[in-house]
Formats: C-alpha cells, structure tokens, sequence
C-alpha cells in the first residue's frame, strides 16, 4: 500500500508525490494527477455487458465512479496479453454492434479522458472477453428414404440445424445446384412427392434466424440420384397383324430386369390423352376371349410392386423399384369379315350336274391364307374346318337342294357366316323310245350316270315307272 492514504468509499486522497503505481496491490486503480489540488485522485473504470448470440445487438458501456463529466470514451479490442485497436471514440459512454457476428468476439477494454489539463483513466485490470456464441449450428441435410431412390418414387429433404437459444424461429431455404427450389419457410423439409430424373442434382439448404438479421448458414450438399424405372414392352401374342371379330387376343407386357412380384395394369388410350385403366392383375397377360370392332385402339401398360423392398442398399436406394416406365403403345385393329356364299353354275341345278359352293371372304382375302372354312346345310355342319375355300358336288342329288351357308374362322378362332343361300335341284328328263316313239321322262331320283353312257334311275314320271336303261 502506498503510506498515508486516507480512505473512503470512492476516492483515496494522498500527499503530493511519486509513487510506485506497479506496487498497487491489484486493484486496477489508475493515479490521476490533477493541478487544482495538491492531492492524487484514483478512479476506477468498467465495462458492463451482456452474454450474446449471433444476431443480437450487443452495447458495451464505460462507468467511471463519481460525479465527473464532459469524457471522451474509447473502446477497444484485443486479446489477453494488449489492447489491440481502438475501434470507437466517443462522448457517449457505450459502443453499440447492432447484429453481432462470431468475428466480434475478443477481449474489450475502454478508457476515458479529457483535455485541458488532461485526465487520463484506464481500465487495466478489468478487461472484458466477450464471446459471441452461434445462434444455431451448421445445418445437416439428409434425405429419405435414401440419396439413391427411383423414379416415381417420393423423397423427403430434411434441414436439421440445432438452435443455442430457446424460442428461436428459424427460417429454412433448399436449393439444387444454385437454384432455389423452395421458397423461404418455416418448415425444415422439401419434399418431392414423384421424382423424376430431372429431379437429380446436388442439393444444399440454408438456415436463418426469422427475428434477427443473422449470417445465414448452409450445409453441405447431398448428391440426390432418380435412376430410371425399367422399361416396360407391350406385343400381341403370335405378333397378330389380323384380327377378326370373335377372334381371341393376347396382348403381353414384360418388364426388362430380373425383377419380380410385379402387378400390371392395362390401358385403352384415345386420341386426348393417354386413356383409361381398363384392366389390372398379377398376370403379365391380357386376353380379349372374343374379340368385337369397340376392341380396335391403341393400348399401353405399366406395371408396380405394392410395397417397397425392405431393405436400402449399401450404395443407398432400394434394390428394386416399385414401378416400371409406361410401355410403348400398340395398335389393335379388329377387322370384320365380310363372308359370302357363291353357287356355280347357279342356285338351281339339275340332277346330276356338278356344283361348287365358293366361300368367299371380300376384304384382304389373299392377305391371310391361314382361315379354315366350314359349311353348312339347313343349318347342318358337312364340312368343318377344312383349308380349302369351295365346296364341291360333282353329281347333284336331290338331297343336295336346300339352304347353305359358310363360315370363315380366323387364326384367332373368330368366326363370320355368309348369308344363307337356297340350291334347288331340278328333275331330270328323258326321252324313252316308247312303240317307236319318243316319250319324255322326268327323271326324280338318279343312281349312276356311268361311263359306259347308260343313266341309271330309280324313279320315273308315267308313262313308265321303275328301272329303265337307256343307251
């Protein structure tokens, strides 16, 4: 202690002289010597402050203890070991940083003087470390269910940034590549709920304070993958160019890759858009039993999985997809068949004379040489299923005379009939020489017209009846 101090609350007084201030027993108090008085005054500078965050405005302020005015305050800062660089001077005892950053942390001090004569006070011992503390942590991005995921699949994009101070609302941005894809939210997700291979990129997110203007912070970036859904492929079974009503159709879907537990579903397309779900089932098979002309138009198919694989891989991703691409489109096109039955020489013939029944198929007949014909009498099948297109009496009887028709059968098993047509067998008549004269005889039933150039009968119109041989 400095000998003959006298003490009180605020001021030590002491005789005029020179004194060694480095034996001060610690106290910070700085010597002011004043020409006004014969006396030393010793005063004692501090600086109060508040604990902070990033975004908050931070005032330093210098006190001096007694009733002293007109002081010039100068803040500074620097570290444990010096002062550093003013960075204030002012008559205003406090220095004011409205939106600190983790960068005005440090060690402040201040001190005040006038001039005049000049009054020097210094805070020495008292500095203040000031350590501006993040408001939030660097934000993490994560995305579920993996980085690797396929298309048509749903992804979630998760912002996690843990905040230092409780009730802070943070404020949350996603971007891909450097194009923002969300607009500023509270909600720390981004969702994509059917992805697509444009949806592939590397994204980041950034996170703020919504109170307080803050130095935004980013994460670091996650590479999202949308790989493509296999391919599907739509054919007509036995590649079928025709098609005919009745006809039985398979159209069938398969999906490339080794993938399994696949559902498929089948559409009719129109000429707006790309139609209506017709048809769904396990089977990669779509059959039309019997096919009619409202079945002609344009089909696709696509296929899925009803639950997503269990597990993701190593590599992210599932390892399998859950829905294939849309097929190619196909065009099926029922044709009818236009079947008539046509009699040669005629529809009435006599006994005896040949005729030849022709089925005739008018549309693209020579485009498809694989129908089978089958004919048929008073409704009556006597020939089924047969290659050739004609059928052929060489000698009409009379049980040959009635109604006959035809029916034309596709690869497809369809079926077109003609309509019925009505073959009349004509009598046959005779001359006999009867008494030397020529008697004609209409001949009902014929046995035999043989080589030998005799006609064998069994029935005869008076004058005669029976057997009668003519040469």
């Amino acid at each position: 202690m400095i000998p003959g101090a006298l003490m009180n609350d605020q001021v030590r007084r002491f005789r005029v002289g020179v004194y060694d201030l480095s034996k001060v027993d610690g106290t910070g108090l700085i010597l002011v010597m004043t020409s006004a008085l014969d006396s030393v005054f010793i005063l004692r500078p501090t600086i109060v402050y508040v604990s902070v965050y990033t975004g908050d405005t931070l005032t330093l302020e210098c006190s001096i203890d007694g009733k002293f005015t007109d002081w010039t305050y100068r803040f500074y800062r620097g570290d444990d070991r010096n002062w550093g660089s003013k960075i204030k001077a002012t008559n205003e005892n406090t220095f004011t940083i409205k939106s600190v950053t983790q960068s005005d942390s440090g060690v402040y001090r201040c001190d005040v003087y006038r001039g005049n004569p000049i009054y020097v006070l210094q805070s020495r011992n008292n500095p203040v470390t000031l350590t501006v503390q993040e408001l939030f942590s660097k934000p993490t991005l994560t995305v579920e269910p993996s980085a690797s995921v396929w298309e048509m699949d749903s992804v979630s994009l998760s912002c996690q940034s843990e905040s230092k101070v409780t009730g802070t609302r943070l404020t949350y941005r996603f971007y891909r590549e450097n194009n923002t894809v969300s607009q500023e939210t509270l909600e720390n997700v981004f969702r994509i709920n059917v992805a697509f291979k444009d949806n592939s990129g590397s994204y980041w997110c950034e996170v703020g304070s919504e109170e307080k203007r803050t130095e935004k912070k980013r994460s670091d970036p996650v590479q999202v993958t949308v790989r493509e859904n296999p391919k599907a492929t739509l054919t007509i079974r036995n590649d079928s160019k025709n098609v005919y009503i009745g006809d039985t159709v398979t159209l069938d879907c398969s999906i490339e890759g080794s993938f399994t537990d696949w559902k498929y579903l089948w559409y009719k397309r129109n000429l707006t858009n790309w139609g209506n779900w017709i048809k769904d089932g396990t089977g990669n098979a779509y059959t039309f039993q019997s096919a009619t002309l409202s079945k002609s138009g344009e089909y696709w198919c696509s296929a899925y999985r009803d639950v997503p694989p269990p597990r993701p891989l190593k590599l992210g991703g599932y390892d399998s997809p859950r829905r294939s691409q849309g097929s190619n489109v196909v065009t099926l096109t029922v044709k009818a068949m236009n079947v008539t039955l046509e009699p040669s020489p005629s529809r009435s013939v006599k006994l005896g004379d040949p005729l030849n029944l022709t089925c005739i198929w008018r549309r693209n007949q020579s485009s498809d040489s694989r129908l089978t014909f089958s004919f048929l009498q008073n409704n009556m099948t006597v020939e089924h299923s047969r290659e050739s297109s004609v059928l052929s009496i060489t000698g009409v009887e009379k049980r040959h005379g009635g109604s006959y028709m035809c029916a034309a059968e596709s690869p497809g098993g369809g079926k077109s009939y003609s309509e019925a047509i009505e073959i009349e067998v004509q009598d046959m008549t005779v001359w006999l020489t009867v008494d030397s004269k020529l008697v004609p005889v209409r001949v009902q039933v014929l046995l035999s017209v043989p080589y030998d150039g005799l006609i064998s009968v069994k029935e005869c119109i008076p004058p005669h009846s029976g057997l009668h041989s003519l040469e």
